[in-house]
């Protein structure tokens, strides 16, 4: 068992080391949005945004800011289901998947110089443990919400 002393230092360690300015700018501030546009192109033509909600674990307060601010810039468009006209089914637009294209290349591009830098063993190496500390996480809040 690791004594509160050394956890504590093991966290303010981890979290000096993470590029924070990275991964808070790697999803548009954080605000999802490539993670939306990227849900929709595998998405049926009757999603809505409680459909988003659940499939990327979102609020939906969250979601519909994100969706105000993808249609804003005419990534997305909300129309009317064929269907049924009382569901707004979102839609990606062709703008928007272009905006995801250019954002799948810069990310490419990152990942690229990451694998040069850094190695490609270490980078599968660290996904390999990140997924493990993941899992063990997960477990964690499981148990917290009563699920295990």
């Amino acid at each position: 068992m690791v004594d509160e002393k050394r956890a504590i230092d093991f966290l303010d360690r981890f979290v000096d080391g993470q590029p924070k300015r990275f991964f808070r700018d790697l999803d548009d501030s954080g605000k999802g949005l490539y993670a939306i546009l990227r849900m929709l192109t595998l998405a049926d033509d009757e999603t809505v945004a409680g459909d988003i909600a659940v499939a990327l674990g979102m609020s939906t307060p969250r979601v519909a800011s994100a969706l105000r601010t993808l249609e804003s810039r005419g990534h997305i468009a909300r129309m009317p289901s064929d269907r049924d006209a009382r569901r707004t089914v979102v839609r990606i637009t062709m703008g928007g998947r272009e905006a995801l294209r250019a954002k799948q290349a810069e990310l490419a591009k990152l990942v690229d110089y990451l694998m040069e830098s850094v190695g490609e063993a270490d980078m599968y190496e660290f996904l390999r443990v990140s997924q493990k500390i993941g899992a063990a996480l997960n477990k964690i809040v499981e148990k917290s919400d009563g699920k295990e």
